[in-house]
């Protein structure tokens, strides 16, 4: 009896885990609000946007709907409100369809950054994310995408400030760092393929 409790207890286990696991977004995050956007028009028809879906915790908490809320600044830090993943999409037919170029693990659960963005030219556009970046020179067709604090010595607590490009190759990332130390800056002569 006892063997075939723990068989049991076992199967249901292994069933929930598969299911948590298989599921497109965890269930753990508790109730889905709609995707929210943010849209950054290039040209006529080259645009570039963050897709982000919040959760709330709290089932009588609307993820999409804060402003009521008397607490809604702490809602991200304590959990309340959820955005795990922030979807960077560009479309090229004025919008009719939209591509992913990249995923941003919001590791630390941020409200996403709308205005991190800039351009050179309807060629030459980026975006960024904390301490990741994504920048492109054909129109958003291809994009690179280092990866950040893996590749940059630049401290654990650095976030991306500012980016700019003087020209198509030569760009800078200034860095601000939480702590008493000096600003780092990366620059880049190869478009941003190496900093």
């Amino acid at each position: 009896m006892k063997k075939r409790f723990i068989l049991i207890g076992g199967l249901i286990l292994s069933l929930i885990v598969i299911s948590v696991l298989l599921s497109p977004i965890p269930l753990f995050l508790g109730k889905q609000g709609h995707v929210e956007y943010c849209e950054h028009h290039i040209s006529d028809n080259i645009r570039v946007r963050l897709a982000h879906t919040p959760y709330s915790t709290d089932p009588n908490i609307d993820p999409n709907n804060l402003s009521g809320e008397p607490l809604a600044h702490d809602f991200l830090p304590f959990n309340i409100i959820i955005i795990p993943f922030v979807d960077y999409e560009v479309t090229q037919d004025g919008g009719t369809t939209w591509k992913i170029f990249w995923r941003y693990n919001n590791t630390i659960n941020e409200s996403p950054w709308c205005d991190a963005f800039d351009q050179l030219d309807a060629n030459t556009f980026w975006v960024w994310a904390r301490s990741e970046i994504a920048i492109t020179h054909d129109s958003g067709k291809t994009w690179l995408v280092p990866h950040g604090y893996e590749e940059w010595d630049i401290g654990g607590d650095a976030t991306i400030d500012y980016v700019n490009f003087e020209t198509r190759n030569d760009g800078r990332i200034v860095f601000v760092h939480w702590q008493n130390a000096p600003d780092p800056t990366l620059l880049t002569n190869n478009g941003g393929q190496t900093w």
